[in-house]
Formats: structure tokens, C-alpha cells, sequence
């Protein structure tokens, strides 16, 4: 029995160096696997519901960020649901997140929350300012033209982001 006991500590003893070198090299690499789309989903989950909850606004704005470095469809659907249901300065930051995420899905999201009449005027302020500052495009002067031009706020913003974005 003790012969035993020897022979496992001399041969742990020569090989533990190894043994701790592959422990620490797989627990290192499971570290860099990425999360799945259920992990990720929750995650997003979980980043939406404190931007929407009665948390600090530091928390509140760094759960934006976070789902702005995420990107993926869900992230991009979680700032539009913050946008629209939000409290107005969350759903004016979460506008931002989505100009800063610079897709083209996410300039989508943006159109989308400009042309839904029933969004707070602030909100759609914020998505035609994002659209305008984030891609600089000529072509979307026409297009912030058209959908601005039956509200005065809208086309009064839309006057001051030409002058400040295009020099127009």
C-alpha cells in the first residue's frame, strides 16, 4: 500500500508540471469560445431589461453599449424595442448605439424608427440625426428631406443637421 502510494506521488511528482500545463492551456481555450445563440440570446435578454428597468442611467447606458458592441440581429432588435418603449434619454441613446453600430441593417432600424408615426417625436429626431451623422451620405439628404417634410420639428432638426453634417 505504501509502495503504492510512492509510486503515485514520484510519478505525479516527474509529470505535474504537464498535468498543470494542459489544465491551465484547456481552461484557457474553453475561455475563448464564444457563447452560442441561446447564451448570446440571454445575454441580450439581460442587457435589455436594464436599459428598461429602474436601475441607475450609468447602468442603463453601459447595457446600451453592450449590446451596441454585440451586433447581432438580436442586439440591433433589443435597441429598437429600448427606443420605442424606453424612458426618452435611454431611447435617444439607444438611437445612437444603432447610428455607432454603422451596418446597413442597423440604418434600416433607424428608417424604421424615423418613419413610425407613433414614436416620440424625440426619437425620431434622434434616428434622423443618427442616420445623417453615422453614414454622411448625400443620397439620404433627399430621403430625410421626404420624410421630415410634414412635421415641422422634424424639418426644422433636419435644417440644422444638413448645415452641421453636409455644410449644406
Amino acid at each position: 500500500m505504501i509502495r503504492s502510494l510512492r509510486r503515485v506521488f514520484v510519478w505525479g511528482c516527474q509529470h505535474g508540471f504537464t498535468i498543470l500545463a494542459v489544465f491551465l492551456v484547456v481552461g484557457y481555450s474553453l475561455s475563448l469560445l464564444k457563447p452560442g445563440p441561446a447564451q448570446a440570446d440571454e445575454a441580450v435578454d439581460i442587457l435589455k431589461s436594464v436599459a428598461l428597468s429602474d436601475v441607475a442611467m450609468e447602468d442603463k447606458l453601459c447595457a446600451l453599449e453592450e449590446l451596441k458592441e454585440k451586433g447581432s440581429a438580436a442586439a440591433r432588435a433589443a435597441l429598437v424595442e429600448i427606443a420605442e418603449k424606453a424612458e426618452l434619454r435611454v431611447a435617444m441613446a439607444a438611437c445612437a448605439q444603432l447610428g455607432r453600430v454603422k451596418s446597413s441593417d442597423s440604418k434600416g432600424d433607424l428608417k424604421g424608427l424615423l418613419e413610425d408615426g407613433g414614436n416620440r417625436i424625440e426619437v425620431r429626431l434622434a434616428a434622423a440625426t443618427g442616420i445623417a451623422t453615422h453614414w454622411k451620405d448625400s443620397g439620404d439628404i433627399s430621403y430625410l428631406e421626404g420624410k421630415c417634410s410634414g412635421n415641422t420639428k422634424l424639418s426644422a432638426h433636419l435644417t440644422e443637421v444638413k448645415s452641421r453634417v453636409y455644410g449644406k
